[in-house]
Formats: C-alpha cells, sequence, structure tokens
C-alpha cells in the first residue's frame, strides 16, 4: 500500500490546508493535459486517490490506523523485546473490524420523515446513507488496529 503522506509531500502531522495546498500544486504538475510525460497521467491519479484520502477525517484516521498496524506487525516498535507473544484480540473476535450501532439512524436502518405531497402530507421512509440501511458502522479495531492479534510482552 502507498503511502498517501510520501505521495502528496507533506508530513503525517500536516494540517488539511496544507494537504490541499500541497495537492494543487502536484496536480498542477502532473495534470495529463499540462504535462507530456508518460506517466503523468498514473502520478496525476496517485496525487488524486491520495488527497481523497487524507482530506477526509474519517477516512484519514483509517489509513493512519492502518499504516500504524502495519509498522507494528514489521516489528519495528518492538525490536528491542524479546518475549512478545501474539495474543487473539478479544475486541475484534480476530477480524480487525468492530462494528458500531449507527449514530445517524440509531440502528434502524431508516428513518421516517413528514413530507408534503400535494395537499396532503405523508410519512416519507428514508434510507440511512451511512450505515446502507443496516445500521451498523464498520471501523477498524483501536485494540489490535485492524490486525486482529495483540503484542504483549
Amino acid at each position: 500500500m502507498k503511502d498517501y503522506y510520501k505521495t502528496l509531500q507533506v508530513k503525517p502531522k500536516a494540517t488539511l490546508k496544507e494537504i490541499k495546498k500541497a495537492y494543487r500544486k502536484l496536480a498542477k504538475k502532473y495534470h495529463p493535459d499540462k504535462t507530456a510525460d508518460k506517466d503523468a497521467e498514473t502520478r496525476f491519479k496517485e496525487v488524486s486517490i491520495a488527497y481523497t484520502v487524507l482530506s477526509s477525517p474519517a477516512r484519514r484516521n483509517e489509513f493512519d490506523a492502518y499504516r500504524l498496524a502495519s509498522s507494528l506487525s514489521q516489528g519495528s516498535f518492538f525490536s528491542s523485546k524479546k518475549n512478545i507473544r501474539l495474543t487473539d484480540c478479544n475486541e475484534c473476535y480476530k477480524t480487525g473490524i468492530v462494528s458500531v450501532e449507527c449514530s445517524e439512524c440509531s440502528g434502524n436502518g431508516c428513518w421516517y420523515e413528514k413530507v408534503k405531497y400535494g395537499k396532503s402530507i405523508v410519512n416519507s421512509k428514508i434510507v440511512c446513507t451511512i450505515c446502507k440501511y443496516t445500521g451498523k458502522v464498520n471501523h477498524t479495531c483501536f485494540q489490535c488496529l485492524g490486525t486482529g492479534k495483540i503484542k504483549t510482552v
């Protein structure tokens, strides 16, 4: 997986304003209509994807959790420890994903609103776009950071 911070040439603690500025600079540089390079279109797509992920707070949090989990699984933080054991995560039951009740629809998947239809008022069923009618939203497990395993000393 690509490091979107390196793609946009910003630090992981960059603000949204800095990310936007870096994106605009690189998008202008690699735009296929402005550049004759063969790989300009590919680089432009990479920059666009990186900006899409890093400009959304929810997607950025998931990406940061994934980066941290992958660095933990490579052992970079635990290289000096010798007695490390991997145990199954009890929070997500080894899946790396935790389902929580959708806060938008209170776990119902939809809600009803009164809508004026001609001269009468009817109840209209609104499907929740956050949970897509399931009532639950999946998040990366913060206990194991999405790996399904917990390292203990």
